[in-house]
């Protein structure tokens, strides 16, 4: 069965004990409305979190004119849209080369870029199911204080998220491999 995002908001209600939503985006219910604002930014922040392997791209960028670059940089370019860049991650064939990103503006000093990002994901049924849990215990998290006013809650739902955040970035390095991106993740405790 695929996973969706009414699915994964009904995960987190039950963690708090919230009564169950009939479709984001329609349930005007208090946890519906809840739901509906809080979802799609945690959804991001979760995968903003680690570079979960459905949730990385590869473009090359194009060139920005007319950008005032400064002394550091000799090049900019717009992050992508369309799938939506949430974190560069490496600048693919860079060896060791600076960048830094101000805004949705990449600067760096290579005069092409192809960047590995992560993106913004939609379709909750291309998420791993552990990846699932972890954004369900992080909207837990959130809906705790919104719905039961309880920071006892929030503390504990935090507590499972990070816990099955790391469970699920571990599994996910060892299905594809770890790269020095994940290591940077996990070593870092991000």
């Amino acid at each position: 069965m695929a996973i969706s995002d009414t699915a994964i908001c009904n995960i987190a209600l039950l963690h708090v004990g919230g009564g169950r939503i009939l479709s984001l985006g329609d349930d005007e219910s208090e946890e519906g409305i809840a739901c509906n604002i809080l979802y799609q930014s945690t959804v991001d922040e979760v995968l903003a979190s680690a570079p979960w392997s459905c949730a990385i791209a590869r473009r090359a960028l194009a060139q920005l004119s007319g950008d005032i670059i400064g002394e550091d940089f000799a090049y900019s370019y717009q992050l992508p849209s369309n799938p939506y860049c949430l974190m560069p991650i490496e600048m693919i064939g860079a060896k060791n080369e600076e960048w830094k990103v101000e805004g949705r503006i990449l600067y760096t000093n290579q005069s092409t870029v192809n960047l590995r990002f992560i993106q913004r994901l939609n379709d909750p049924s291309k998420f791993d199911p552990l990846l699932v849990k972890a954004i369900a215990y992080r909207l837990a998290a959130d809906l705790a204080v919104d719905l039961s006013h309880s920071t006892g809650n929030r503390r504990e739902m935090l507590l499972f998220y990070e816990a099955q955040r790391k469970r699920a970035i571990a599994m996910d390095a060892q299905r594809r491999g770890q790269d020095k991106a994940t290591a940077l993740f996990i070593n870092s405790g991000r």
